[in-house]
């Protein structure tokens, strides 16, 4: 039972070293007003293979806000897979999160960054 219980924790360990939390990484430029990213995952569709990032965007404000945002994708060598989609406007009403998701377009990407616009203010990039 000992072994066991030691082979599980092991694997365990390894596979927390080896998926790294979505929230490490994220980091902040400028500032984002009034909006912000909550609820951020990375999951793999089952039935395409692709990984899949989704997230809502919540107003802070008691006010609607309007922004700007877009998914770049880097491959292992952090180079920009494909070329910058153009930015989506999305209006960000109060107590109403609003979902996104964007999908690996090819499994040569490794890593992600959604970057969004708060008309009122700077860039923000989650990465």
């Amino acid at each position: 039972m000992k072994p066991l219980l030691t082979f599980a924790c092991i694997c365990g360990l390894s596979a927390c070293a080896t998926s790294p939390q979505i929230a490490d990484q994220i980091t902040t430029i400028g500032k984002p007003g009034n909006v912000e990213i909550t609820n951020l995952t990375k999951l793999k569709d089952v039935t395409s293979g692709a990984w899949v990032i989704r997230w809502n965007f919540v107003a802070t404000a008691n006010t609607p806000e309007q922004i700007f945002w877009r998914c770049e994708f880097y491959d292992a060598n952090n180079l920009m897979v494909g070329e910058a989609a153009r930015y989506e406007e999305a209006t960000i009403y109060p107590q109403q999160p609003s979902s996104h998701t964007c999908t690996y377009p090819t499994p040569a990407v490794v890593n992600f960054k959604i970057s969004f616009q708060n008309i009122a203010t700077t860039m923000t990039t989650y990465n």
